[in-house]
């Protein structure tokens, strides 16, 4: 999981030029990353929590954060590695994955064709 973290943080800011939620897949990219999650997410803002993935407003929250930058991006805990993006406005978008045994999301850099995996230790 410390090499996955290192990685990603030398990739940063991340640009999020596209955001999709079609239940139950939520989808996250830029121009040389992609994040794909089958998944429960939140989405909170100077700890108050916006919305969750359940939520009517849930597209139009996720949309907000169109063309924002990915300041930080870290895992939840020290045990598993579902993701948290922090956005340059404050917002900050938790992952949770429901199963250790499947794949729940991926993340992908399309430059160096670099797959990181909910399952991966």
């Amino acid at each position: 999981m410390k090499k996955s973290v290192e990685y990603i943080k030398s990739r940063l800011p991340l640009t999020l030029d596209s955001v999709i939620w079609e239940e139950p897949l939520l989808h996250l990219s830029g121009d040389y990353w992609i994040f794909n999650a089958r998944t429960e997410w939140r989405l909170i803002s100077r700890r108050k929590n916006i919305v969750g993935c359940y939520d009517n407003t849930s597209n139009e929250a996720l949309n907000a954060l169109k063309n924002l930058q990915v300041i930080s991006i870290h895992p939840q805990s020290e045990y598993f590695f579902d993701p948290v993006f922090v956005f340059e406005n404050g917002s900050v978008l938790e992952i949770f994955s429901t199963s250790i045994s499947e794949e729940t999301w991926t993340l992908h850099f399309k430059d160096e064709n670099i797959f990181i995996e909910s399952n991966e230790t």
